[in-house]
């Protein structure tokens, strides 16, 4: 540090394009690897196919961890990535559109509450989970949430928002950790 300003070392400054490209990598591949195992490996419970939703999980956390801007980003190419791996359920980019409102709910609250709280970070997490699957009930579902909504919404959503709130610090804390490593090493400027 000086001046009041954070001095780089010269091999940071020569290496900065490849390690900003070295974090986006890094988010991509655990994207596209949750995405795989969210559209391939739902679990059985009682004739229900419940998934963990972790394109939905990464995408909270890097919003709550880089802030909206990066949050939209990722939930755009996530959502590329579910309608992409599961084209039978919705039209491309339908995913993409839930997945965005999403990564706004989820920086309402974009200070770093996963260090200083427990309880409102899963719930921003159980209320961006509940808002993604009303709007996807709605877009496949509708006209079966006419008769008699409640069941169903209870049957469907109630064991999926669970399961993603239990997952929810695990990704936190992997994406926060990925952020802090990689992260710290960028000037202010370019973060």
């Amino acid at each position: 540090m000086l001046n009041g300003k954070t001095t780089f070392s010269p091999f940071i400054i020569q290496h900065l394009p490849f390690i900003i490209m070295l974090i986006y990598l890094i988010f991509a591949a655990f994207m596209f690897l949750g995405a795989l195992v969210q559209t391939s490996f739902p679990v059985t419970v009682s004739q229900l196919e419940l998934r963990a939703d972790f394109v939905l999980l990464l995408v909270v956390a890097i919003t709550l961890v880089r802030g909206l801007r990066e949050g939209l980003v990722w939930a755009f190419l996530g959502g590329a990535l579910l309608g992409v791996l599961a084209p039978h359920t919705l039209p491309l980019g339908s995913y993409s559109l839930l997945l965005l409102t999403v990564a706004v709910v989820a920086s309402l609250s974009q200070n770093n509450l996963f260090e200083s709280n427990l309880i409102m970070p899963l719930a921003i997490v159980a209320i961006a989970s509940i808002t993604f699957r009303l709007l996807l009930l709605l877009a496949t579902e509708g006209a079966a949430l006419r008769n008699d909504p409640g069941p169903m919404l209870l049957r469907l959503l109630l064991p999926e928002v669970i399961i993603d709130v239990i997952l929810a610090p695990l990704v936190y804390t992997l994406v926060s950790w990925l952020d802090g490593r990689l992260g710290q090493r960028l000037p202010v400027e370019w973060q």
